[in-house]
């Protein structure tokens, strides 16, 4: 690294900016005395698969890797989108650059993390109104995409990515597979009630997937109403990831290829 100034700035290639983003994140760090801060992007949808699936995703990526956790200081988890990130150059030679986390399948990810479990200061900010950033364009790409989230959690925690599977599952895609089946055998209470709780469920989960698309993704919210498709495509995309985990089998993103022969605090092997 050439660069001798105190602020460091990580972007992605494909993410757009507003033209006042860089002196409003700067005097944001400056002002609360920061050591680091991320901003959470507007995903753009520009498949459909994409768009039918990003809205109930979108969840799973906000409760796990949200402000709430991240500026926590009694919270472990710390993050970096790359779509946008600043850090001291001190802090990042201090937790040893992107050179030390190469390996990893979220490598700005697992920096981030770094910076928290160093003690620094990190803070992480809703920025939709401010950036965009493209997460998949196509169906491969997403599906990569879904093991790309588990894996690593797999090779931390056998159990937090099991877990992850099975509520995405019974949370999602179960009450849609329930609700056809109460209705053809509403003939006792048990079905009845079946019937009541799986399409409430099956409501809300639309309903919120249709509020996400229009006022979080910006997209036609009817995509939306293939609620039942995008749980399909996300509890077996987590089952995916974890399947090969559990095999030691690679999984290829944008480009790279990585060999499930062992996963450490040091990424994977390649």
């Amino acid at each position: 690294m050439k660069s001798d100034a105190d602020l460091l700035l990580f972007t992605d290639a494909d993410s757009e900016h507003s033209k006042n983003l860089l002196s409003i994140a700067v005097s944001r760090l400056i002002s609360e005395g920061l050591d680091a801060l991320t901003l959470i992007p507007r995903l753009v949808c520009i498949d459909p698969w994409t768009k039918i699936t990003l809205p109930f995703l979108s969840t799973f990526l906000h409760s796990r890797y949200s402000p709430l956790r991240v500026n926590d200081p009694t919270h472990g988890i710390g993050y970096f989108f790359g779509s946008f990130y600043i850090i001291r150059q001190h802090v990042y030679k201090a937790i040893g650059t992107h050179s030390d986390v190469r390996n990893e399948l979220v490598e700005d990810g697992a920096l981030g993390s770094r910076v928290k479990k160093s003690g620094f200061k990190l803070k992480m900010f809703r920025g939709e109104h401010l950036i965009s950033a493209i997460w998949a364009r196509d169906f491969s790409s997403l599906w990569n995409g879904l093991g790309r989230l588990i894996i690593p959690l797999y090779a931390i925690s056998k159990f937090n990515a099991i877990g992850i599977f099975l509520v995405s599952f019974f949370l999602f895609l179960a009450p849609f597979l329930v609700l056809p089946y109460s209705v053809a055998f509403m003939d006792s209470m048990i079905t009845k009630m079946l019937f009541g709780v799986s399409s409430t469920i099956c409501m809300l989960i639309t309903a919120s997937g249709i509020v996400e698309a229009h006022a979080g993704l910006k997209i036609n919210p009817l995509y939306a109403l293939a609620s039942p498709l995008a749980a399909a495509i996300i509890a077996f995309g987590f089952l995916s990831g974890i399947v090969k985990a559990g095999r030691k089998k690679g999984v290829q993103w944008r480009g790279r290829d990585y060999v499930y022969s062992l996963y450490s605090s040091r990424g994977f092997k390649l």
